[in-house]
């Protein structure tokens, strides 16, 4: 009898997730579709009893789960992501993500999303609306995306990134990703870029899964700056490597993220890595410099007041404040 070639390959990474894993699991078999597909799971030799739930699934699901059971942990050793562990076994035409503590709830969620590709070859990516859950603060449930953009691009998702781990889906393109990828702090950002590469990205207001946030997440509850911080460091590798509009506006976004550091470490009173972010900027454009100094001097200018988008206006408020900060602590030392 010959095999039937999976059309979706899902890719499932998972660590520790012995409370959630099921959930994931369930959201897999569910689907309904009227092609074949595999559920390839990375387990990174996990010692909460997640191991033996994905085996329990693989014995009982043989033809499509499919898991890879790590004896050491490869994430510490800086080995990690779906692209090293699961893409280059992946048989389908299309990848879909999840990670072992999300899941999904639309039992037709990959039907629909091939199903849009299928009919429009002009489209890269698919994505989908998703119930954001915060265990400990149920008060701060919410959607992953409100007034979202049906059909965006590549430039648009340079602006930020938008598309939320477990609702997309693509075509298999990347069959060898760049050198510059396995660099990066920040796998799906990058990932998602380079696959809109190759077309448009189509947004289904549908919400069909449940992004979990925990105390185990491994980005979510991880402080403000190290956020940034990581943020701003994949940014520096990545602004160079897309056409000349892409990287202009990921370059933008790279003086963004010094400028949201440099404001943080300030109030922070951390002024070394202030002083280093302030370098950054400068250095990418030295009329910053040029026009901030302008800033000091004639701050109740109007024509500099009209700069307040600027990264110059903002360049100079960052550098006027520690000076007032002097200038306050003077004057109260003085009364």
């Amino acid at each position: 009898m010959i095999k039937t070639e999976p059309k979706v390959s899902i890719s499932c990474m998972t660590y520790n997730h012995a409370k959630y894993i099921r959930d994931a699991l369930e959201g897999f078999i569910i689907q309904k579709t009227d092609f074949p597909i595999e559920v390839l799971i990375h387990d990174d030799a996990s010692t909460d009893g997640t191991t033996e739930i994905v085996r329990e699934y693989e014995e009982k699901y043989p033809e499509i789960i499919k898991p890879l059971y790590e004896k050491e942990n490869q994430w510490s050793k800086g080995i990690r992501g779906s692209t090293i562990f699961n893409f280059p076994r992946a048989r389908g035409q299309y990848i879909a993500l999840c990670e072992g503590d999300d899941y999904w709830t639309d039992p037709r969620k990959l039907q629909k999303q091939v199903d849009y590709l299928e009919k429009y070859p002009d489209f890269a990516i698919c994505f989908h609306n998703m119930q954001i859950k915060y265990e400990d603060k149920p008060h701060f449930n919410r959607l992953s995306n409100t007034n979202q953009q049906e059909i965006t691009t590549i430039e648009n998702l340079a602006c930020g990134n938008y598309i939320y781990t477990a609702s997309c889906i693509f075509r298999k393109y990347l069959y060898e990703l760049p050198g510059w990828f396995y660099q990066c702090p920040v796998g799906d950002y990058p990932l998602h870029l380079l696959n809109a590469r190759y077309g448009k990205i189509k947004f289904l207001d549908e919400v069909m899964g449940v992004y979990r946030v925990h105390k185990g997440g491994v980005w979510e509850n991880k402080s403000f700056p190290y956020r940034v911080e990581k943020w701003t460091e994949m940014l520096d590798i990545i602004r160079y490597e897309f056409n000349e509009d892409t990287n202009k506006i990921l370059n933008n976004q790279l003086h963004d993220s010094y400028f949201r550091l440099a404001e943080y470490y300030l109030n922070n009173k951390e002024f070394e890595k202030y002083e280093l972010c302030l370098m950054k900027i400068i250095s990418g454009n030295p009329n910053y410099l040029v026009e901030a100094i302008k800033r000091l001097n004639q701050e109740k200018d109007e024509s500099i007041r009209k700069l307040q988008n600027s990264y110059a206006y903002k360049l100079g408020n960052i550098i006027l404040k520690p000076l007032r900060i002097v200038k306050e602590a003077v004057v109260l030392r003085n009364k």
